[in-house]
């Protein structure tokens, strides 16, 4: 029997495209996919906004109610809100945590230490065995130090620029031309390696450093910085392999 999996994309246009993009691979599976959205549109499942996370978390409760749900993923704000919603009492489903914007909830003592919750929560801290896991040799770069880049804003707007906002299509050219300008500005602050395919690997190694310094302080000055960038290759990640993606759902929803 096929199982239910309400998915709670975050803000940007991409993001909410990209899990679009996973319901192909729902049926392959037996799935039935649900999209919740917290912004209005034509047949959406509706999270009323509020000005509140207890108002988030009450629209999160009925249309959780409304669908009833196997598995729920959130992804970016709308992560942020799972961790409020498993604050107020142990959820029946089980969750995927994927990228909460840490930088907009750094006070949040729920993010101090999380991993306590849940095995199969995936959070900023642990994001590189998460891509890692994810996509396998599918990899992204992210500032090594904990500072502000003098071209990080050029970087961030370039990152969002390889996505083609009208098909969500990951466009090649554009990413391969964005590691080309960026490689040598960003030589002493960014490891990256492309691929014959022009694809992104993610070097992993001494950066470990940084989220553990996060974890432990969060008042790190560097912290959104280095989020958002991780933030954004996770979206990369997700994009070129959807169906790696959901097989990690799948061993979720097996444990």
């Amino acid at each position: 029997m096929g199982r239910r999996i309400l998915v709670l994309p975050g803000g940007f246009c991409y993001s909410r495209v990209l899990y679009r993009r996973l319901a192909e691979y729902c049926s392959a599976y037996g799935w039935s996919f649900i999209y919740g959205e917290y912004y209005a549109g034509p047949e959406e499942l509706i999270i009323p906004c509020g000005e509140s996370m207890e108002e988030y978390c009450y629209g999160l409760r009925k249309l959780v109610s409304d669908t009833k749900p196997d598995l729920i993923i959130g992804h970016s704000f709308s992560a942020n809100v799972l961790l409020y919603y498993l604050s107020k009492g142990e959820p029946r489903e089980k969750l995927v945590i994927y990228a909460p914007s840490f930088h907009e909830s750094h006070e949040d003592p729920l993010l101090r230490n999380i991993a306590k919750y849940a095995p199969w929560m995936f959070t900023n801290r642990v994001a590189l065995s998460f891509l890692r896991a994810l996509a396998g040799s599918m990899v992204s770069g992210y500032l090594v130090e904990g500072r502000k880049s003098p071209v990080y804003e050029e970087v961030k707007e370039m990152i969002k620029s390889t996505f083609n906002r009208e098909t969500g299509v990951l466009v090649r050219a554009q990413l391969k031309a964005f590691f080309d300008h960026i490689r040598e500005p960003l030589l002493d602050e960014w490891e990256m390696v492309l691929s014959s395919k022009s694809t992104v690997r993610l070097v992993y190694g001494e950066h470990d450093e940084i989220f553990r310094k996060l974890s432990r302080d969060v008042r790190f000055k560097g912290q959104g910085d280095v989020i958002s960038l991780i933030h954004d290759a996770g979206h990369m990640a997700v994009m070129e392999k959807p169906g790696d993606f959901a097989s990690m759902v799948m061993e979720v929803l097996r444990q």
